[in-house]
């Protein structure tokens, strides 16, 4: 009891550890009279993130107290790139766990690397056998012997290869500490590397890579991106693992769950400590195939924490989709389903609509005429742009710094839905109208300026139907559009009137149809042309910057 007391005592401390500054949680942990054992109790992809946070040059002495699995962990996530191996990054993972530890470090590259060591040694080092009659004058500057027999040098290019990193102190290094431990390994594993067929080695080591991590809860890339199945509600089987989880769960990944939510809500409500460590074990392992699936590289919490923000956007709207039909509590859903097929129904919500979206693209007017998707200016490009993305995204237009965001509830669904619902009924408004083919061709087109310039040309009598306007139509075109009085200018009710005059008698439909179906797109055409140049004189009018109109710039 008093062991179990003490290990959870740890385990409580640890979480504490997790949750400081960087470099608090080093000073705290180094200062722990069981230092070792803290480290050792920290998840493997947390002490990844702890090391990166910290600084990897600096965190030497936590990787000194790691595991051989946290080895074996950021050796893997760090030294490959894709299917490759990146020189650069093993060089300085080796480096450091050198410096680390110089014997243990030997010994768990030659025992535990074997492949990638010699892949290593094979890119970065030159190897010379060499006999009594050899003439050594051109191994080089740099050459180095430990028997007299095997040459090793740097090879020119290595430090190219590797960031341009000082290789020989460490290769140097290395090979002497090799050959003490076991001289007869040393050479065996030189002459090896140099005969080395380098592709069959290192797809070899990739598949062990590949093998060691789906263990930890990273299944390979083929593998990951199956979290992106469309799946109904009603068609996710009741299932839920009666085996405790084989790792306990990454804490930073579990302690970025945000307070409240459909997911975290329900997770507060299961009233069962084995099933919340199941629950959590099998969110981080959710996170886990997300980072696969998106090949995102977690290298802080800050990285970390738009996959947890998105798992939980996901299968919260799984939760609720499926208690919608099922008339089942938000707890009991989660206690009798996998959080994957959860996830997988939250996402078929957009993928619906991606397909809703592209099914449409494919038959639709602007499409049939060779029109980009930029036609439909930059409001509506973005949001069918997001949804018609491999993975469909929420148009943010950089409120949040990114032009691009995650769905985080059926709320922003319905609301980019809505959206595309505007953008179809518009498309089928403009295929009921004549349009001349020379003016699809008009640069910078776009539904705004096709439509106006169209009833600008009615307006104004003007007598070509294919040639844009010039400035002094457009000058003309505004007197008619505002009303009469002080600045800024709003769109007369006659002017309104007179554009959906013109629409009903272009496309034969009566005004209450075309209100229906565009009504509130045009109101906001008019309130964006009130905003835009209600405040401008007409004479300071520039064909160069009214983007509303089809205008002659060449003038």
């Amino acid at each position: 009891m008093k062991e179990l007391a003490t290990a959870n005592g740890l385990a409580r401390y640890r979480d504490q550890v997790l949750a400081l500054d960087p470099e608090k949680a080093q000073d705290a942990i180094l200062d722990h009279p069981q230092a070792a054992d803290l480290v050792r109790l920290i998840p493997e992809q947390d002490f990844l993130v702890l090391v990166h946070e910290i600084g990897p040059e600096d965190a030497v002495p936590l990787l000194n107290l790691a595991s051989p699995e946290q080895w074996e962990y950021l050796v893997d996530m760090e030294a490959w790139r894709g299917g490759l191996v990146s020189l650069a990054e093993t060089s300085r993972w080796l480096e450091l766990l050198f410096s680390a530890d110089p014997a243990r470090a030997v010994l768990w590259f030659v025992s535990e690397q074997t492949q990638l060591l010699e892949l290593w040694l094979f890119n970065v080092v030159s190897i010379h056998l060499a006999d009594e009659h050899d003439d050594l004058s051109g191994l080089g500057e740099g050459a180095f012997t430990l028997d007299g027999t095997l040459y090793a040098r740097v090879r020119d290019e290595a430090e190219s290869m590797t960031r341009h990193r000082d290789l020989l102190p460490l290769v140097r290094g290395f090979l002497d500490e090799m050959a003490a431990q076991d001289f007869l390994k040393y050479q065996s594993c030189l002459l090896e590397s140099a005969g080395l067929i380098a592709a069959e080695t290192q797809e070899e080591a990739f598949r062990l890579r590949n093998v060691r991590l789906a263990e930890k809860g990273f299944p390979p890339f083929e593998e990951a991106v199956g979290i992106y199945e469309y799946s109904k509600p009603g068609n996710i089987p009741r299932s839920r693992s009666k085996n405790p989880p084989a790792s306990e769960a990454s804490r930073m990944a579990t302690g970025l769950i945000p307070e409240a939510g459909p997911f975290s809500d329900a997770l507060a409500l299961v009233d069962s400590g084995a099933q919340t460590l199941r629950l959590q074990a099998e969110f981080a392992a959710l996170c886990n195939r997300l980072i696969v699936a998106d090949r995102v590289a977690v290298h802080s919490r800050q990285d970390l924490a738009p996959v947890v923000e998105k798992a939980c956007g996901y299968v919260g709207m799984g939760l609720l989709e499926t208690a919608a039909l099922t008339g089942e509590s938000p707890q009991a859903i989660l206690q009798g389903h996998l959080l994957t097929d959860l996830f997988r129904v939250g996402y078929g919500l957009v993928l619906k609509l991606k397909f809703d979206a592209a099914n449409w693209r494919a038959k639709a007017w602007f499409t049939q005429k060779g029109l980009p998707l930029s036609f439909w200016g930059e409001q509506w490009l973005g949001v069918l742009g997001g949804i018609l993305l491999q993975k469909p995204k929420r148009y943010d237009a950089y409120k949040n710094g990114k032009l691009y965001g995650e769905f985080a509830n059926k709320q922003e669904i319905i609301k980019a839905q809505e959206t595309l619902a505007r953008i179809m009924a518009f498309d089928a408004f403009l295929s009921l109208l004549s349009i001349p083919q020379t003016w699809l061709s008009l640069p910078s087109l776009s539904y705004k300026n096709l439509v106006l310039t169209l009833w600008a040309r009615e307006l104004l009598k003007a007598p070509s139907q294919t040639a844009p306007l010039e400035i002094q139509q457009a000058q003309k075109f505004f007197r008619l559009l505002w009303e009469k009085g002080n600045k800024p200018r709003r769109v007369s009710l006659e002017a309104k009137k007179a554009f959906l005059d013109f629409l009903a008698s272009a496309s034969g439909q009566d005004h209450a149809r075309i209100l229906q179906s565009i009504g509130q797109s045009l109101e906001e055409l008019f309130l964006e042309l009130e905003a835009e140049y209600g405040g401008i004189s007409l004479k300071n009018l520039d064909a160069r910057y009214l983007p509303h109109l089809c205008l002659n710039t060449n003038g």
